[in-house]
């Protein structure tokens, strides 16, 4: 039977899950919690309370999530700019060459107005700021403040939870660091409180070990002894994450669990050893217990030294809870440690249950635990018993290899659902990496920044740590250049709910009394998952439908097709104007692996312009590619240029557009000039936009570009059929384009603008929503409705047209039907 904390710790998680999928309303769920208590009191004195208890969690869990969710003054986020006046809160994130700064607002000025503002604000800059700053510190920027947004995408995690679980109420980004100004008040710090004074003296001193790290190392060991040493990742480069992700490794670039529980350890046993040669001390007290109590802060200042990562707090609380057990002289279980650690996370921060770090650090630490123990147990099986050296290795070979396979069960379909992939590498991997990062990386690493008073010592160690540091890259790099890709479609909701449901099955299948139900019901569960697999790849082609999936990519365009037969083609790949934001990498190739796509068919660039060509270059690298088509205008624009040349290097053809046949057809209707696909002479680059029309049965998807009512009469000119149940709206629905005429023309009942959130261009134009209402058809735009995704059947035996279904990625991905 799982331990009682278990149980709570997960009626405390399935209390939030309920209440984030239902949204239930604050009232609602203190009902819950009423009821529950209600239950608890009733069966208290028939000794009936496990069943209440855990309905008292679940209660409790959803009354918390309820009141989780931070909202800014409508005011403070119109879009328009602000000079904000706020503190620093925490110590600045470094990631991939930019930098996050989470800030408390003083007050926000405009207009020469200024106004008291209270809430949590994040800022992105590039590259770091130009003063070091320490919590605390005031600072001045003007910025554009807006709700916390990202891409919408269909099956996708939320990505404002995140921001919500951190309690952000508005983000905002700058263009140079410049942009950003410390503000001389040495005092303010002071009068912020104890707590901020504590988090300064932190910074100050990993500011000041991360500047002995750089004195002595440089490049990738300097990333990589900064990363696991005091859990700064700024120097890891794009390319060495993904070496590091594909072999399976990648939890050894932060600061991860194991190595809290290290750092714990060799406080405790250290400092027990350390008392142990002081008699008197000894004599008096229990040293044990001394040293426990000791260790406590010792691995709380290393966890905010190292930036209190979401695997380090767990890990930090799960070692309070046992040496606390064990200056109590009441040893806790490794499961109960760890239910009490994930209660107090969620307890203080209930969004952290759909935070990634959250649920992969513990899963793999229950996966561990539960797992892997007994899985060791069962293969040493009193084997490799002496007390040689040999035997100890082969002994801890035998632990790891059973942890690693623990920790990649128990997260598989984690890693699945946010990566779309699994990295089978990390069975043979872990074995060699997490030892060399955790044996000599870690304590060689730590042993230099602890001797940093002693700087030639310090160096020694240090240059230790890198040698060690530089092994793990090649040995990355390897694992990576050998090991199978492991990409997967992510799982749905109902797979993963029956995998981890036969997994239970399976543990409980060990315990002697409850065996034969145990492998019963755990039997059921695999054929289920068996089938819920099957159907869904077997769907597509027994019930074929024509699917088109306009996706959120902020102020640009980007639209997936699906044919019946299989066939897939990207229309455009988003991009905006600042050349730091790549959608290809960032949006378009993690949505296209969890989708499952394999391969494009066609890469379809409608015009060159930032933003419809700014992330096709990623996709194209990324996908195998059977031809990119363009209007055959290549104006000396980079993110057109970087396509070119990725397609040149993959072997790509570059081809004008030409129709497909099959049980849908795409027609290319624009631009034409005397039957050959070429952009008309001076038609402006919008207006030279290829159109696509793509025809399943009697119903039909327009995909217009970013044409404008010249193109639009050309259309209209040229007597082609351009009836169509779903628009693309043209350029974003702007007032310059989606003329009467052309809507009287294809009759739409969808219109799908895409445009980004407070675009600086106010798309879509009112008066291009109206017209389209007015004409009867419902007009979706992605930057409040995410994500539209529309589905078209295939037609009835009656011959009557395939029903069109259309969801939205705000909308919890629900197809309804197209009346």
């Amino acid at each position: 039977m799982p331990s009682p904390l278990v149980l709570l710790a997960l009626g405390f998680a399935a209390g939030i899950a309920l209440r984030e999928a239902l949204l239930l309303s604050w009232a609602v769920c203190a009902g819950i919690c009423a009821g529950a208590a209600l239950m608890l009191l009733l069966g208290w004195r028939r000794g009936f309370v496990g069943l209440p208890s855990i309905a008292a969690m679940v209660g409790l869990g959803a009354l918390a999530a309820a009141r989780a969710h931070p909202l800014a003054p409508p005011e403070l986020v119109d879009g328009a700019p602000w000079e904000i006046r706020a503190r620093v809160q925490g110590m600045p994130e470094r990631s991939l060459g930019r930098t996050r700064l989470l800030l408390a607002l003083d007050e926000v000025v405009r207009d020469g107005e200024a106004r008291a503002a209270r809430g949590l604000v994040q800022l992105g800059l590039p590259g770091d700021p130009v003063e070091p700053l320490l919590p605390g510190d005031r600072v001045r920027a003007r910025a554009r403040l807006l709700p916390p947004r990202g891409f919408h995408e269909p099956d996708s995690p939320d990505p404002e939870r995140r921001q919500a679980e951190r309690g952000v109420i508005a983000v905002g980004g700058l263009a140079t660091p410049a942009s950003l100004v410390r503000l001389l008040d040495g005092a303010g710090a002071a009068r912020a409180g104890p707590a901020t004074g504590l988090l300064r003296a932190v910074a100050d001193l990993r500011a000041r070990l991360l500047a002995l790290v750089a004195r002595h190392l440089q490049g990738e060991r300097r990333a990589l002894v900064e990363s696991l040493v005091l859990g700064e990742r700024g120097g890891i480069s794009r390319e060495l994450d993904e070496a590091f992700r594909r072999a399976g490794v990648t939890h050894v670039l932060s600061v991860s669990g194991l190595h809290l529980a290290i750092a714990g350890f060799l406080a405790y046993v250290g400092l027990r050893r350390l008392l142990l040669r002081i008699p008197s001390l000894a004599r008096r007290t229990s040293v044990r217990r001394v040293a426990a109590l000791a260790a406590l802060p010792a691995t709380g200042l290393y966890t905010l030294l190292t930036g209190a990562a979401v695997a380090t707090v767990r890990s930090c609380l799960a070692t309070w809870v046992v040496l606390l057990g064990v200056a109590a002289e009441r040893p806790a279980t490794a499961a109960g440690a760890l239910s009490v650690a994930a209660l107090l996370l969620l307890a203080l921060s209930p969004l952290a249950l759909f935070d990634p770090s959250f649920q992969l650090s513990f899963a793999a630490a229950f996966g561990t635990v539960l797992i892997g123990g007994p899985l060791a147990r069962a293969l040493l099986g009193g084997r490799l018993e002496g007390p040689g050296l040999l035997e100890r290795a082969a002994r801890a070979v035998v632990r790891l290899v059973a942890a690693s396979l623990a920790a990649l069960v128990a997260t598989a379909p984690i890693t699945a659902w946010y990566f779309a992939q699994v990295a089978p590498a990390g069975l043979v991997s872990n074995v060699v990496v997490v030892p060399l990062a955790e044996l000599w990386v870690l304590p060689v690493g730590l042993a230099g920044c602890a001797a940093a008073a002693v700087e030639r010592v310090a160096a020694v160690l240090l240059h230790g740590a890198g040698l060690g540091a530089g092994g793990m890259a090649a040995l990355a790099r390897f694992f990576a250049a050998h090991a199978p890709e492991g990409r997967v479609p992510a799982p749905t909701a109902l797979e993963a709910l029956l995998y981890y449901g036969a997994l239970a099955a399976a543990l409980l299948a060990a315990q002697p009394r409850r065996r034969w139900a145990a492998l019963r019901v755990g039997a059921a569960l695999v054929v289920a998952l068996a089938a819920a697999i099957g159907w869904r790849a077997a769907g597509p082609r027994l019930w074929p439908s024509l699917r088109v999936t306009f996706l959120d990519v902020g102020q640009g365009d980007s639209a997936l097709v699906e044919l019946p037969d299989g066939r897939a083609l990207l229309i455009d790949g988003g991009g905006s104007f600042d050349p730091r934001f790549d959608p290809g990498e960032q949006v378009l190739v993690p949505w296209l692996r969890r989708r499952g796509v394999g391969r494009l068919d066609a890469v379809v660039l409608t015009h060159p312009h930032p933003d419809h060509a700014g992330g096709l270059a990623s996709v194209v690298a990324a996908f195998p590619v059977g031809e990119v088509w363009t209007n055959g205008e290549a104006p000396a624009l980079p993110a057109l240029e970087r396509l070119l040349a990725v397609a040149a290097a993959r072997g790509v053809p570059v081809v004008r557009p030409h129709a497909l046949d099959g049980p849908a057809r795409v027609e290319v209707l624009h631009p034409r000039v005397g039957g050959e696909v070429r952009v008309p002479a001076g038609f402006s680059e919008n207006d030279g936009s290829i159109v696509l029309r793509v025809v399943y049965g009697r119903q039909a998807v327009l995909l217009t570009g970013d044409i404008e009512r010249r193109a639009e009469a050309r259309l209209g000119a040229a007597g082609d059929d351009l009836g169509a149940a779903v628009l693309k709206g043209p350029h974003h629905c702007s007032r310059t384009s989606s003329s009467q005429a052309l809507l009287d023309r294809v009759r739409p009942r969808l219109v799908v603008c895409s445009v980004g959130a407070g675009n600086l261009w106010h798309f879509p134009a009112a008066e291009v929503v109206e017209r389209a209402e007015r004409g009867g058809a419902r007009v979706l735009r992605t930057d409040r409705d995410g994500a539209v995704s529309v589905r078209i059947d295939r037609e009835d035996p009656e011959g009557r047209g395939g029903a069109i279904r259309y969801a939205t990625a705000r909308g919890g991905d629900r197809f309804h039907r197209l009346e």
